[in-house]
């Protein structure tokens, strides 16, 4: 449900689901291998999901074999698996360099939020070539989001449909009504923030190709 700067506990679905039936790149070992089950999306820095800016941040995502899941969540019962820190030397060796082709100052700020690896990642990994289509999709939903809070903000207009079960006007079958419309829970300044925030999200750098690939570790 919205908290009161209009953030909301998403599952990350969107993302989960984008590297399914993803085809190997070219010379890669794996073929015309394509990603079916198995996989469980997993964050590579430990006690980062309750930070917004980290949560969906692609370097702090990684799909691991569904037996070796377990282990990214070790630390809610105790320190962190050994693991997080070769997750983390991974990702770095592979993002930390690059150049978003979007939300390119939100990047930076997320990565000043992540401390560095202690260990060596693996030299070798292989990637699913994803295109334009991870980029598009959340595009979309971003899009959608944007224009849902703009019309909670129009007087004039009548309550928009729900953005999704639990983040809605209050007008409409298949809502949670034990959570509070979004314009009772998130005052207009934090949705007008809110939409200045996500207009950043999709704000395309002119110089860098918007072409993606999704990192799987063996």
């Amino acid at each position: 449900m919205p908290d009161e700067q209009g953030y909301f506990a998403d599952d990350n679905s969107l993302i989960k689901g984008v590297v399914k039936n993803l085809a190997a790149s070219p010379g890669d070992p794996y073929q015309d291998s394509r990603i079916g089950k198995g996989l469980v999306c997993c964050h590579v820095w430990p006690a980062t999901t309750g930070d917004p800016l980290l949560f969906s941040f692609v370097p702090n995502l990684a799909w691991l074999p569904k037996s070796l899941a377990p282990y990214s969540d070790a630390h809610l019962a105790g320190p962190p698996h050994e693991v997080h820190e070769v997750l983390k030397a991974t990702s770095a060796r592979r993002y930390r360099s690059a150049r978003p082709g979007v939300g390119r100052e939100r990047s930076e700020r997320a990565w000043e939020r992540l401390p560095d690896a202690t260990a060596a990642g693996p030299q070798e990994s292989y990637e699913f070539a994803a295109g334009d289509r991870v980029v598009l999709l959340v595009e979309d939903r971003v899009q959608k989001m944007i224009n849902f809070l703009e019309a909670t903000l129009d007087d004039a207009a009548p309550p928009p449909r729900r953005f999704s079960k639990r983040y809605h006007s209050g007008i409409g079958g298949r809502i949670d009504r034990t959570v509070w419309p979004v314009q009772d829970a998130v005052s207009a300044e934090a949705r007008y923030a809110l939409i200045a925030e996500l207009r950043a999200c999709v704000e395309r750098s002119a110089d860098v190709s918007i072409s993606t690939s999704i990192e799987v570790d063996r």
